[in-house]
């Protein structure tokens, strides 16, 4: 009987090695208004220098640390955008799974509605992982000061809201709308405004 040999050759396999990219994710992770509700008094000197605070909170969720980018903040009212309402922060490091609180002043001078939009990255400046988390959004009403349900007029409804909260505290921002002059206490000065606009409408 003839023996056959056979000559097996192994071949070698190597799978690619699949490594996770390494990138900041830059996303807006808070964004505190200074009332509760979707509601903003137009203060009718602007020479007065009063500005409202907005604060915005950005977060690294990526995998690598983020080197310097800048987040702005863009105002349009009634759909037109307000140039002179925009406003720009840079931003030098922010690590990775940090997070940093920055301020933006906001001092609307017209009735209507607006829209606030907050970008992290707003230059472009930053190769992330994802490119599409970079936007918060949120729209407020700018009206009478006394207009504490934001229906563009001050009258028995905002009363009863005054008269409700009436002598109560707030040690910070965001503040109830019947904190009409901002500053933590519901009181005589929230009163006198109040009854100084009872009856008018935001126009």
């Amino acid at each position: 009987m003839a023996i056959t040999s056979f000559l097996i050759i192994m071949a070698s396999c190597r799978l690619p090695i699949v490594t996770a990219l390494e990138a900041p994710d830059l996303t807006i992770e808070g964004f505190v208004m200074p009332y509760w509700s979707p509601i903003l008094y137009i203060y009718p000197n602007p020479d007065t220098g009063f500005f409202y605070i907005i604060n915005i909170t950005v977060a690294n969720q990526g995998t690598s640390d983020a080197g310097h980018f800048n987040v702005s903040l863009t105002v349009h009212l009634e759909g037109e955008i307000m140039p002179e309402y925009g406003r720009k922060r840079t931003v030098e490091d922010l690590q990775q799974g940090a997070n940093e609180t920055y301020a933006f002043d906001f001092a609307p001078q017209d009735y209507g509605n607006y829209t606030l939009t907050i970008t992290a990255d707003s230059d472009n400046e930053i190769v992330e992982l994802d490119e599409t988390n970079n936007v918060r959004i949120t729209w407020v009403i700018g009206t009478i000061r006394g207009d504490t349900d934001g229906d563009g007029y001050v009258g028995s409804a905002d009363a009863a809201k005054l008269n409700g909260d009436y002598g109560m505290r707030f040690p910070f921002p965001p503040y109830p709308t019947t904190d009409i002059d901002w500053d933590g206490y519901i009181g005589s000065a929230d009163a006198g405004i109040f009854n100084g606009n009872y009856g008018k409408t935001a126009s």
